[in-house]
């Protein structure tokens, strides 16, 4: 279902901005993964945020996806941490507040329930 767009763009003849396309795919489901925090969707989501970074690797929302993929599916505190200090260098790189504050609240909520 969420997959269909995905299927379509990498459909596309190659080109960069196809490349691009599909990283911007990639990111959003996996945010969109990470969102639900449904253990089923751990997988597609660290899956699919790997690879929208192995495309755009200094783009700064593939940054903070990958902090809220840790921050929902880390398995001890060292990972969630990790989100927590990928967040904050998405936050310095550009990301909006609002989203940093969200991450950092549900990091909160995960360490204290580790």
């Amino acid at each position: 279902m969420c997959d269909a767009g995905l299927k379509r763009a990498e459909g596309q003849p190659a080109s960069r901005e196809r490349e691009i396309l599909v990283s911007k795919f990639k990111n959003s489901l996996a945010y969109y993964y990470a969102e639900t925090g449904t253990p089923e969707y751990e997988g597609r989501a660290r899956k699919y945020v790997d690879e929208a970074l192995a495309i755009r690797p200094d783009e700064t929302a593939c940054l903070d996806t990958k902090a809220y993929v840790k921050i929902v599916y880390g398995k001890d505190r060292g990972e969630v941490m990790e989100g927590v200090t990928l967040a904050e260098d998405a936050r310095r790189k550009s990301m909006e507040n609002e989203f940093y504050f969200k991450h950092i609240e549900k990091a909160r909520r995960r360490l204290a329930s580790l």
